[in-house]
């Protein structure tokens, strides 16, 4: 939630300066984490987080979030595992996630992580593990599947 969605229309101006929260946030961001989204590896395992928040309407990713997400598997075939890391769920039933699961992940070993729910959940999903933990400084009952329906 630090960074806000990319604008469906033209920024907004007010008193003659042009105001777009989302390159101001993304500007910040930069600024004080570096990129949105990057990728590592550990001991031949590769880390990559990504921003799925990265899209016209606020959960999603991008084309050029993709392509380089596809470039980077590609350039680190050999590695023994994979994790994906991002902060909403709801991006893994976007049309260009389930694209990236077929075309680059699916030969892979792989686990993904996601957070946003504020509740811990376990899924398997084309056979691998897919999990949203819960928060790492805010407000948690510790809350469980069962209770994240009301999430």
């Amino acid at each position: 939630h630090d960074i806000q969605p990319p604008p469906r229309t033209e920024s907004e101006v007010i008193g003659g300066v042009k105001v777009s929260p989302y390159e101001d946030s993304m500007r910040l961001w930069n600024e004080f984490n570096g990129p949105d989204y990057y990728s590592f590896v550990y001991k031949r395992v590769l880390f990559v987080c990504l921003n799925s928040m990265d899209s016209s309407d606020g959960v999603g990713f991008s084309e050029r979030q993709c392509a380089w997400f596809r470039k980077t598997l590609v350039e680190h075939a050999d590695v023994r595992w994979t994790f994906v890391f991002m902060h909403a769920p709801q991006a893994w039933n976007r049309p260009e996630w389930m694209r990236l699961e077929d075309e680059v992940l699916a030969k892979r070993r792989y686990s993904v992580f996601a957070g946003d729910w504020h509740c811990y959940v376990h899924a398997r999903r084309l056979g691998h593990d897919y999990y949203v933990l819960s928060v790492a400084g805010g407000a948690s009952a510790m809350n469980t599947a069962a209770n994240c329906a009301n999430t």
